[in-house]
């Protein structure tokens, strides 16, 4: 799974903004999801296309979980499975990485200003309000009558 939040980084590191994100990422997984064998058996798929098949993370999750569900395989059994995850893992972080970049769209500073500050200040009237009201308020029952 760690896998698969790598090709997210990558997404979000090559998008512009925030609608870009959606086409990108049907881009990366639809083909993964059609084409892994999760739906159709990659059997069936033209000789051409098998090595694509067999190249996506995707199908050794797939054939792994299979395994362990079905076949009651164990970790050792799936080792070249995991081998083969873990490369890609190795590969899409390094993309990742590349392509990620960490920025506040604002400065920290502003935010607080502009969002946090306000905040604060409506706890703080409320916190007054209540203050204000006194003991006439601890002595309400849950319709706001007094006792």
């Amino acid at each position: 799974l760690i896998v698969f939040m790598g090709f997210g980084f990558i997404i979000s590191g090559l998008a512009r903004n925030e609608s870009m994100i959606p086409p990108l990422a049907n881009i990366v997984t639809l083909p993964q999801f059609l084409l892994s064998g999760t739906f159709f058996p990659i059997d069936a798929f033209p000789s051409w296309l098998q090595p694509v098949c067999k190249a996506l993370p995707l199908t050794y999750l797939n054939d792994a979980l299979r395994k362990i569900a079905f076949e009651g395989a164990g970790i050792l059994d799936i080792s070249s499975h995991l081998l083969v995850l873990a490369v890609w893992g190795v590969i899409v972080y390094a993309l990742a990485s590349r392509f990620f970049r960490r920025s506040f769209p604002i400065d920290p500073a502003v935010f607080y200003k502009r969002i946090l500050s306000p905040v604060h200040a409506g706890w703080q009237i409320c916190a007054d309000r209540k203050a204000s009201l006194g003991t006439g308020y601890q002595n309400q029952n849950r319709h706001g009558f007094s006792s």
